[in-house]
């Protein structure tokens, strides 16, 4: 059946939470069940289940006799209303959904309104400055500025001064370079990194090598250089402190020197292999025993699951470790 225009939408689909319907149809007769969930999904798209055997029998396809026998089981999961039955917990869904839409639907139509007062503040705006321009006499050379004031709306922004903010000298780009490389040869080679120190230098320097100086721009590019090599050398820690391998654990004692052979026996047919060797410089401390070596190691011989046990080192190593 079509819907009519303004009529509210339907939501298509309830939420079946696994849990809960697993709880609740516990037991149940794979027909009941069948029955149930066709009986919730016509109640979810029309509403309340009409009460009469004749019409449960046309729906779920079976005899009065097969549909009594499905209702009694059913009968507990619905609630007798003047319309029909419902279920309580479909019932607060779609209350629940319901509701959602109606806060969609409102905030919708205050997206819409705000954006129709927007417009008409627009129009407003618009239909201001042409009536300024329209009261703004034809001869603006004659207009005394008392009058451009009074016809003109003032901007509600705050104008922000700006004259008394210093302002630096253009410097061309070949110029500064050849600064740059003076204040950073002065960095280089001079005693401390003390700025004033390093000013002295390079003025030095600039007399040196028959160099006009401006003071001005030498700050300029000492300051550059200076925030240069500071965030060089901030970069440069961050990597080494990176590319630095961790410090052993002090704590950690070594698991053999110079090496720590691990054997093990099979309980079930008493074959002992040697089932590990632990070479110099392996750290113990995360969990490497003998034990833990055994609870992961089958046995070679005759493949029993672990664990096995460890037993001790012979005294002749067999043919196949000697050295």
């Amino acid at each position: 059946m079509a819907r009519l225009r303004g009529e509210p939408q339907k939501p298509p689909a309830f939420q079946l939470y696994v849990k809960a319907w697993l709880s609740s149809t516990l037991g149940m007769p794979r027909d009941v069940k069948g029955a149930y969930i066709d009986l919730l999904c016509w109640s979810w798209d029309n509403g309340p289940l009409p009460n009469s055997p004749a019409w449960r029998a046309r729906v779920l396809g079976t005899d009065l006799k097969e549909t009594a026998r499905i209702w009694a089981a059913l009968r507990p999961k619905f609630v007798r209303l003047p319309q029909g039955w419902i279920n309580a917990r479909l019932e607060a869904q779609r209350a629940e959904i319901t509701a959602y839409q109606t806060k969609a639907k409102s905030a919708a139509e205050a997206r819409w309104h705000g954006s129709d007062s927007n417009q008409a503040s627009i129009e407003h705006a618009s239909s201001t400055c042409s009536n300024d321009a329209q009261t703004m006499p034809e001869n603006t050379s004659q207009a005394s500025p008392e009058h451009m004031l009074n016809g003109c709306t003032p901007s509600p922004s705050p104008s922000v001064d700006r004259t008394n903010r210093p302002r630096k000298r253009p410097v061309n780009r070949p110029l500064f370079k050849t600064y740059a490389a003076i204040a950073k040869r002065a960095f280089a080679e001079a005693p401390t990194s003390d700025l004033s120190t390093v000013s002295d230098y390079a003025k030095d320097l600039c007399a040196n090598q028959n160099h006009d100086y401006d003071a001005e721009i030498l700050g300029r590019a000492l300051r550059a250089v200076e925030h240069t090599r500071r965030r060089t050398g901030t970069e440069r820690a961050q990597r080494r402190n990176q590319d630095a391998e961790p410090e052993p654990d002090l704590e950690a004692r070594p698991f053999g020197d110079p090496e720590t052979r691990v054997f093990l026996a099979c309980p079930k047919c008493q074959h002992a292999w040697e089932a590990a060797r632990i070479l110099p410089g392996a750290w113990w401390g995360k969990g490497i025993t003998p034990e833990s070596i055994a609870r992961i190691c089958y046995c070679p011989s005759c493949y029993a699951a672990p664990p096995m046990s460890v037993a001790a080192a012979p005294e002749e190593d067999p043919p196949c470790l000697a050295k």
